[in-house]
Order: C-alpha cells, then sequence, then structure tokens
C-alpha cells in the first residue's frame, strides 16, 4: 500500500501541540489567518488526524540549514 507521508519527496509533516501552537503565534506575533493553509484532506497530513485550526510544522530539507521549519494551518477542505 503507498502512503503519501512517506515518500521520499514529501517532507515531515508534524501537528504540534496547542501549547507549541501558541508558542509560535507569540514567536511570530501573528494569528492563525496569517498562516499559509493546508487542507484537513491532503493526502501527507492524513495520518495526523488534523482538524480545522490545528497548526501543522512542515520540516522541509534545505541544503543550507539542514532542516527548515514551516507552518501550515489546516482548513476544511
Amino acid at each position: 500500500e503507498f502512503v503519501v507521508g512517506e515518500h521520499f519527496l514529501v517532507p515531515d509533516h508534524v501537528k504540534i501541540s496547542n501549547e507549541e501552537k501558541q508558542d509560535v503565534l507569540k514567536k511570530f506575533n501573528a494569528t492563525l489567518r496569517q498562516f499559509p493553509v493546508i487542507l484537513d484532506s491532503d493526502p501527507a497530513i492524513s495520518h495526523l488526524e488534523a482538524q480545522p485550526g490545528d497548526l501543522i510544522l512542515v520540516k522541509r530539507k534545505s541544503s543550507l540549514v539542514g532542516v527548515a521549519p514551516f507552518y501550515r494551518v489546516v482548513i476544511h477542505g
């Protein structure tokens, strides 16, 4: 069975806790509406049981910094 999240071209996706989410919002002095979105139906997060409003950490591999973190807020779609 093919699992999208295990493909070598798909970066790691991690659902962060509510406490971590608040830390990220404070760090960037931002609201959830200011983050890029990811659909709750996206195959890359299907294994996370993510709900609208959750914040997903996307760990992209980078030749310059090793791992570059990106955040996406889950929306229904």
